[in-house]
């Protein structure tokens, strides 16, 4: 679906990594459960969990009425997600996503990855997937992605407005619009494609390999 034309093509392209570039939602579901468990809290299906996702696991968390602190959520994610990884259950690269990353590299469009993922677990997946090469920054453990759009484009000398970030949640839809950033969705990820449709996203595509259309 695409809402208008790009007339220039962007400087510079940030990334969300989970449910972009990296399908990690079976390891991330299995970590949230675990925390549920831990917390004393009911836990959900696969379905029920996705329609309920946040930007953070500290606002999924704290959405369920528990009140624990950001950094002890935080250390508590980080250890069940390790341990969901080490059991078998683990992140796969998207298909296309080299190619993809490979062709908007070719058109001299800088690259950068912008995600909520710890940040080293982010950087290990992305050496075992091989994407390392194809970016100018990487950023992980984001708790405000405004801010941290912002400063990647600063860092990387583009005005927002020839940047744009791909995202598959809401809140990466609404964050890209806030810096003035051309917002692009995918729905390979978290959120339903209608969901992300109701957020009136610039483009809004069924799959990552769609991007290379655009250019």
């Amino acid at each position: 679906m695409v809402r208008k034309n790009i007339n220039k093509i962007p400087e510079l392209i940030i990334f969300d990594w989970s449910g972009v570039l990296s399908d990690d939602r079976m390891p991330v579901f299995a970590a949230n459960m675990k925390m549920l468990e831990d917390y004393g809290k009911l836990t959900m299906n696969l379905e029920g969990w996705l329609s309920n996702t946040e930007m953070t696991i500290v606002r999924f968390i704290h959405k369920r009425g528990i009140k624990a602190t950001a950094g002890s959520i935080n250390k508590k994610y980080k250890k069940y997600y390790n341990e969901s990884i080490k059991s078998g259950i683990t992140p796969k690269i998207m298909p296309s996503a080299k190619r993809v990353l490979r062709h908007l590299r070719r058109k001299n469009i800088r690259l950068a990855v912008l995600s909520s993922h710890p940040h080293k677990n982010l950087k290990k997946e992305m050496a075992e997937y091989g994407l390392s090469r194809y970016f100018n920054e990487v950023v992980g453990e984001v708790k405000d992605k405004v801010e941290s759009l912002r400063k990647i484009c600063k860092d990387l000398d583009t005005d927002p407005g020839r940047s744009a970030y791909v995202g598959d949640m809401i809140s990466d839809i609404q964050s890209a619009k806030q810096v003035g950033a051309t917002s692009i969705a995918v729905s390979t990820g978290y959120h339903s494609k209608k969901r992300l449709k109701n957020e009136k996203p610039d483009y809004l595509f069924g799959k990552l390999s769609d991007l290379s259309k655009l250019f």
